[in-house]
């Protein structure tokens, strides 16, 4: 048999937002230039992405059973675990039930047009579609044998560190270094086990309802979630995460920068040349300010302070990305702006971030990422979901100061920044380190890698 009938059919999943996706697209079209058959369960936003990256779009997830009344409800609940787990529960279960119809369907309709190749799935963690089959769903027709499934992990390790001295996820603390900090976060657990013990019920029931035969065990739902499947793929490089046994996971380092130092950018490249000297150094130190792109209800958390924090400084220049296309800031907000700061719409990280000294955002994973890939130190002001995790762990790899809040003053914000431009400074020297570290794994050969090793290991 030939290498290309063996080569498998790749059949990627991920929960259809932004976040949650960019990754995966990525890694589609890395497959497809590889000659991988990919399918890309995409949702309306992505499709025309999807076939851009070489991939066939498959179906369409809609966030319908997400509602303006869903998402009001989580205010109803204090930030934290109480939160946390509303927005498992009702962000991404209440949705696996039509994602994993959608996957069923591809999978039999690749079988039909494949007859005898291998195939994978590859999903991000949050797309759920899959953990029925992992529970013992009945196959979709023409299976005699589950496929292997990879999870592609977009956010921190969640795995349960308890015996290992990790506090419970969403804590946003450093591992442990005495016996009295393992014993708080051993309390810490307790406190947290009834809700987190609902939630598990709570998907049971679903997984249930789509032909599983067998429950979810553990107590943490996110970390049933790293347990279950046949590899997990760990998107950044272990020096990033706290150390802990995880069987499951490999870590293949963050994901290529996509940009090209902004040369396609005008308006980027315009004030670029107010910032350098003839020569092409900087006449001043850079900031760049971002809230993301979900996070932009509210540009008064973040975006607007780092504006304001340096309107008394000559040697430092603010620009600043609002996140969406054609989205302006409020003129009696622009006619305060300092003179010297740059107010852009939406701008690829990958193009500022070659570019400036420091990074300041509100803890996104795909954010921290960029930064990495980048070698820019960063100051992190973020505790919502998963970026007070995110945030600790920068902090505690020593790539970033983390402010422990979503709306700092402008004074924490120019001493953060200070600190990381300070003379000595060892933040930009780590941040390059990992940079490099990142690049050496080579994360899109890896999972090229794991997928052929994974098939092969299911073929036989």
């Amino acid at each position: 048999m030939n290498t290309e009938a063996k080569r498998p059919v790749v059949v990627m999943c991920a929960f259809p937002v932004s976040g949650h996706m960019e990754g995966p697209l990525q890694i589609a079209a890395h497959l497809a230039s590889r000659g991988f058959p990919v399918f890309f369960l995409s949702g309306d936003d992505f499709v025309q992405r999807a076939r851009d990256a070489g991939a066939e779009p498959w179906g369409n997830m809609p966030l319908s059973d997400i509602t303006r009344e869903v998402i009001e409800g989580q205010f109803a609940l204090p930030q934290g675990h109480l939160r946390w787990n509303y927005q498992q529960k009702h962000f991404f279960l209440d949705g696996a039930p039509v994602r994993h119809k959608i996957l069923t369907e591809c999978l039999e309709s690749v079988r039909v047009r494949f007859p005898g190749r291998p195939v994978v799935i590859l999903n991000e963690t949050m797309f759920l579609g899959a953990i029925p089959f992992l529970l013992g769903a009945p196959l979709p027709r023409g299976y005699d044998r589950r496929p292997p499934i990879i999870h592609f992990h977009t956010t921190v390790n969640c795995t349960v560190g308890e015996d290992e001295g990790i506090a419970p996820y969403g804590v946003a603390l450093p591992p442990a270094k005495t016996e009295e900090e393992r014993a708080r976060y051993r309390v810490m657990y307790e406190e947290l086990r009834p809700a987190a013990r609902d939630t598990v019920a709570y998907a049971n029931r679903i997984f249930r309802s789509l032909g599983a035969t067998e429950d979810l065990h553990g107590d943490f739902f996110f970390g049933e979630l790293l347990r279950l499947p046949d590899l997990v793929l760990m998107a950044c490089s272990p020096s990033l995460e706290y150390p802990r046994l995880c069987s499951s996971v490999r870590y293949i380092g963050g994901l290529p920068r996509k940009g090209n130092g902004g040369e396609s950018n005008a308006e980027l490249l315009e004030w670029w040349r107010e910032v350098i000297d003839g020569s092409g150094k900087k006449k001043k130190k850079v900031v760049f300010v971002s809230q993301g792109t979900a996070n932009i209800d509210d540009y008064g958390e973040l975006v607007i302070p780092t504006l304001h924090a340096f309107a008394d400084r000559d040697d430092v220049v603010v620009v600043a990305a609002l996140g969406k296309r054609g989205v302006r800031l409020p003129e009696d907000i622009m006619t305060t702006i300092p003179e010297g700061a740059k107010v852009m719409d939406y701008l690829p990280y990958d193009d500022i971030l070659p570019l400036v000294d420091v990074f300041v955002f509100n803890g996104g994973y795909g954010g921290l990422m960029h930064g990495i890939a980048n070698g820019t130190p960063m100051v992190i002001a973020g505790t919502a979901a998963d970026k007070g995790e995110v945030a600790a762990r920068a902090e505690w790899a020593g790539i970033a100061v983390n402010l422990r809040t979503s709306t700092p003053s402008q004074a924490m914000i120019r001493d953060a920044v200070d600190s990381v431009l300070a003379d000595g400074s060892e933040f930009k020297v780590k941040a390059v380190e990992m940079r490099d570290e990142n690049l050496a794994l080579d994360a899109l050969g890896a999972i090229e890698r794991q997928i052929w090793e994974e098939s092969a290991a299911h073929q036989a």
